[in-house]
């Protein structure tokens, strides 16, 4: 009798185990799908569409389709819009790409530019008033209105260009080796080159941090990965963070901007650094690029190719927790997350 009812009185913790542990996943999934959506783009048979989906993974759903190639999708502020670059199919002719926008439910496209140029990289102002994109290797800034697009450039290498987050600057580098980091007023006056000291150093992929006075950024030799570093935006007081090598996969300050994610080369994880350079700490051993932070910081969304082509994943800021969304044998990348809708 005795042992009859220690068994059911194990039994019985048991279930409540299982049942908080439910629960527990059931907050946790209830805690992301209130967090909203990530865009993402999907690479296979020979095309590239945007699709979105929900931070819980349900919902998934196609916004772009047909021929073509859909890249770097980027969120109005107010969370109604997604610009996104479209190269139109080219046989023999030199290759064409606008700008365009959608509403998150695959609705109302319109196109944002129309000239017969390359035109890559939208990325939306903070204030949703305009949007920064590259064309022919130059930096532009449109509206959607229909407006004119203004040329900010003449260097013919722009490439990953970032507004500051009050919007009143845009940071880019220069593709043509080594690089190197300009900054510019968003009305094209301005322009300047960061003095960085690294001389026969390639110098990519700047960040701003959330309050607008440092940026980070990679080096490179041109041959394999480098090292990150980080500079006030006057140019003075740059430091490097890491001492091992880093991938090319991509930065993000965290929105308190204490730390700093990034992926450690040759498969060595997802790692986390403060902005002074210290704790420098692996989140978990899955490889990842394209960080992007929920709205309320309580998650990070990244692209993982451990299983030989990108999935979509969502992890809790200390690396616990990696939940993949996204389960094809196409390639799924650039992630990026919804902002708070005002």
């Amino acid at each position: 009798m005795e042992r009859s009812a220690t068994w059911i009185v194990g039994l019985a913790a048991l279930v409540a185990l299982v049942a908080s542990s439910c629960a527990e996943s059931g907050n946790a999934a209830d805690a992301l799908r209130r967090t909203g959506m990530i865009a993402f783009e999907r690479i296979g048979h020979g095309r590239a569409h945007l699709f979105v989906v929900n931070a819980d993974g349900s919902d998934q759903r196609e916004l772009t389709s047909g021929s073509g190639w859909d890249s770097h999708p980027d969120w109005s502020p107010d969370g109604k819009t997604i610009v996104y670059a479209h190269e139109h199919p080219t046989v023999g002719r030199r290759p064409r790409s606008n700008i365009l926008a959608i509403e998150p439910r695959g609705r109302g496209r319109v196109r944002v530019t129309n000239a017969r140029r390359q035109e890559q990289e939208p990325d939306w102002s903070p204030r949703g008033r305009a949007v920064a994109f590259i064309r022919d290797f130059d930096l532009y800034v449109t509206n959607l209105n229909g407006t004119t697009p203004r040329r900010l450039t003449r260097l013919r290498s722009v490439s990953e260009l970032a507004w500051s987050p009050d919007g009143t600057r845009i940071a880019f580098s220069l593709w043509k080796y080594p690089g190197g980091i300009r900054v510019i007023n968003a009305d094209g006056s301005g322009l300047r080159r960061l003095r960085m000291g690294l001389p026969g150093t390639g110098i990519w992929s700047p960040v701003w941090s959330p309050d607008g006075r440092k940026l980070a950024f990679q080096t490179g030799s041109g041959s394999g990965p480098g090292r990150i570093f980080v500079i006030d935006i006057d140019g003075s007081h740059r430091r490097q963070l890491t001492r091992r090598a880093a991938a090319d996969a991509g930065l993000a300050w965290s929105p308190d901007g204490r730390k700093i994610i990034y992926e450690r080369a040759r498969g060595g994880g997802i790692y986390a650094i403060d902005g002074n350079g210290t704790h420098d700490r692996r989140l978990t051993r899955l490889n990842g690029e394209g960080f992007s932070w929920s709205p309320d910081a309580h998650a990070i969304a990244f692209s993982c190719r451990d299983s030989g082509h990108g999935d979509i994943y969502v992890m809790n800021p200390d690396g616990s927790g990696p939940r993949r969304l996204t389960h094809t044998p196409e390639d799924d990348s650039e992630p990026i997350w919804s902002p708070k809708r005002r």
